[in-house]
């Protein structure tokens, strides 16, 4: 599936489905329901059923439902008053207009449903393959290797269900049945307190025992950037660095945080490389780099990556098959969970903590449908579930003209007894599509921004074939 194709099927599926959320309940409640269209503009065909004229638009941005009596100050027939949107009770109209973000999280809910279900989810066996020196795991006796079958009494089936345990233990004494060498062993340890980073780059604190599901990676250059301290240096893809500045260095971890501690200051490095034993100086530099939501970070690199641990080389990974209620109860969580943090990047972006520089637009969104698309149709299904997610709660903001911005005014006159003025609601919907306008702009410079090096090269391109 190419990019354009991707693009128009996600595109078309999550509009198609808010728009039929504001129909068929508009339809429930006698709403006259005149154009149902998507996209915006003019007409590419349509076919008229009954009142209702089903139409494709030029437009594919968006889509909409036009009712009767949808404009407050509209002329109606006398015989299609019990027709009018206006003229139904207030709590109808904001079911109505509900009903488009609601069915955005019906579709997300069925989406995961339909990929817990028929697909199952990916897992990793409760097997502890590193416990990290000098902590509470260490101590209390776990070893590499040992096998988790129960915690406090109860089955342990996989590694999410040990870490969701521990994680909310709140610090208090957990016995874990493992078994090592065919033989089962008691252990009783209390979690300490990590201080760890979220999806927001926030510091927060949470209960760990130390152990880890993969091996420490090992300083092994997976490959070198061009251009970069290490590779002027000579460090090339294969060496394992055994020691810099004197300091033994066994795992990537190690040389990292020797290498950001560094302040630009020289790194004498000793590197193995095809059985032999290497001498190299290293002079790291200070990037300024963008994290996944946007903000700007300075660090010490000498610009290395390290080789891919791929899990299923560990023999650890494994599908867990689901049934139709865990797949429900899954389903109906991951939409929950995603909505809370789509709702919490919101706040933070409006209290500055988060960039708006991570706000993207069409173009992003046509990048990242080609890139699942090309990963398979359940990286798909998981965008689309995603995004429509995005959609319903962006929908909801009290931003005129959106949905919010209707339930905002439809709740006031619930309040006051009587609908806003027109006159304010029309100053209030000018206000409203002149910040979605501005807001397009901006998301749309970002994505611009963001792919400035593919568009400079593009052009570069264009430029040689033209000179020759």
């Amino acid at each position: 599936m190419n990019t354009l194709i991707a693009i128009i099927i996600l595109l078309g599926v999550l509009i198609f489905f808010h728009e039929l959320g504001h129909f068929v309940v508009a339809k429930f409640f006698g709403v006259g329901v005149e154009k149902f269209s998507l996209g915006f503009g003019p007409k590419i065909f349509g076919k008229k059923i009954g009142l209702t004229e089903y139409r494709l638009s030029a437009f594919p941005l968006g889509g909409y439902v036009k009712m009767i009596g949808e404009e407050p100050d509209a002329e109606i027939d006398s015989e299609k008053i019990h027709l009018s949107f206006t003229h139904k009770h207030v709590l109808k109209r904001i079911l109505i207009v509900s009903a488009g973000p609601v069915f955005n999280f019906f579709l997300a809910a069925f989406i995961f449903f339909s990929i817990y279900y028929f697909s199952g989810v990916t897992a990793y066996k409760p097997i502890i393959k590193k416990v990290l020196n000098n902590t509470s795991a260490y101590e209390a006796g776990f070893r590499d290797g040992d096998f988790v079958k129960s915690i406090n009494g109860a089955p342990v089936e996989n590694w999410s269900d040990m870490l969701k345990i521990i994680r909310s233990s709140n610090g208090k004494n957990l016995e874990f049945t493992i078994l090592r060498d065919n033989t089962s062993e008691l252990i009783d340890i209390l979690p300490s307190i990590k201080t760890t980073r979220n999806i927001f780059g926030e510091e927060e604190e949470i209960y760990d025992i130390g152990i880890s599901l993969l091996p420490p990676l090992k300083p092994i250059v997976g490959s070198v950037v061009k251009d970069y301290p290490a590779g002027n240096g000579g460090l090339q893809s294969g060496d394992r660095i055994t020691s810099i500045n004197g300091n033994l260095v066994e795992t990537w971890e190690d040389m990292t945080k020797i290498i950001a501690r560094s302040k630009g200051q020289p790194l004498d490095m000793t590197v193995s490389r095809d059985g032999s034993e290497l001498n190299l100086k290293i002079n790291p530099i200070l990037k300024k780099e963008k994290d996944l939501l946007g903000n700007e970070t300075e660090r010490y690199l000498i610009g290395i990556s390290a080789p891919a641990i791929n899990p299923d080389d560990l023999d650890i990974k494994y599908i867990k098959k689901m049934g139709i209620v865990a797949s429900f109860s899954e389903s109906v969580g991951h939409t929950f969970m995603i909505s809370g943090y789509t709702i919490l990047s919101i706040v933070k972006l409006v209290q500055g903590k988060l960039s708006t520089k991570a706000l993207g637009g069409p173009i992003m969104i046509a990048q990242m449908a080609g890139d699942q698309a090309k990963e398979g149709m359940k990286n798909f299904l998981s965008l689309m579930a995603f995004i429509s997610i995005s959609l319903a709660i962006f929908n909801l903001l009290p931003i005129p003209v959106l949905d919010g911005g209707h339930l905002l005014f439809y709740t006031i006159e619930v309040f006051i007894r009587r609908p806003v003025n027109i006159r304010t609601r029309e100053i209030a919907q000018q206000i409203g599509v002149s910040l979605l306008l501005l807001l397009m702009v901006y998301v749309t410079w970002n994505d611009i921004m963001r792919n400035m090096d593919t568009i400079t090269g593009f052009f570069n391109n264009i430029k040689q074939v033209l000179v020759g």
